[in-house]
């Protein structure tokens, strides 16, 4: 961790001269497009210890995947998507907020079936989202924080954090997207709002807000990822 505190600016080169540097050999794996998908650290010391990316830090944060995050949250202590351990509340009203209504005009909310987010429970990570100019607190499931980092993988999305924060506001109700209801003679409730069908997977619903996200705000994606 204190070598990515020493990191002015994320870059895997850097990372990996200040290992060589702390006494150890690196071996990375790149894949064709020369993005970096996963190291491990031999000790100069003794060439038999070895330590694979997913044994360094906590909770798998020093992966290849997750680790330019984890240099954010370091050094950007501000940032809007920050998994934490349960504790006090950013902000967090007695009540469910109403969802604020970022774009456009032709929204509506279908009966949905939602889920509290509001309180943590095991297998959930508290995150903090900003909508409506607010921040918020919530703790969404570790399987869908999972799916949400695979869908904007931060070494190939310039924008994987609004997206994200985007995503989360549409998964957890603070927020929701243009909605342009179908015309012409009936339709089901599901073409004519926005919202958590009843018997729609929670990994379904994650989706679906992702790919709201990517049409609201475009996916953006990273050039010169090389090694």
């Amino acid at each position: 961790m204190e070598v990515l505190r020493a990191m002015p600016q994320w870059s895997f080169d850097d990372y990996f001269q200040r290992l060589i540097g702390n006494g150890y050999y690196v071996k990375s794996q790149v894949d064709k497009q020369g993005v970096v998908r996963g190291y491990t650290l031999v000790s100069k010391k003794n060439l038999n210890v070895r330590y694979k990316a997913s044994d360094l830090g906590a909770g798998r944060n020093l992966t290849a995947s997750r680790i330019e995050k984890t240099w954010m949250k370091l050094n950007q202590p501000s940032v809007a998507v920050s998994p934490q351990q349960p504790g006090t509340p950013v902000h967090q009203s007695p009540q469910q907020p109403q969802p604020s209504k970022p774009r456009g005009t032709n929204r509506t909310l279908r009966s949905t079936f939602a889920k509290d987010y509001t309180q943590w429970k095991p297998s959930r990570s508290k995150v903090t989202i900003d909508s409506g100019g607010k921040t918020f607190t919530r703790y969404i499931p570790d399987d869908v924080m999972s799916l949400f980092e695979g869908e904007f993988d931060c070494r190939e999305v310039a924008n994987w954090q609004p997206l994200t924060n985007l995503t989360m506001a549409f998964f957890t109700m603070l927020a929701v997207p243009d909605v342009t209801p179908s015309g012409g003679g009936g339709g089901s409730s599901s073409d004519q709002g926005w919202g958590r069908d009843k018997d729609e997977d929670e990994k379904e619903w994650a989706r679906r807000c992702a790919q709201a996200a990517v049409k609201a705000l475009g996916r953006k994606p990273k050039k010169g990822m090389r090694r």
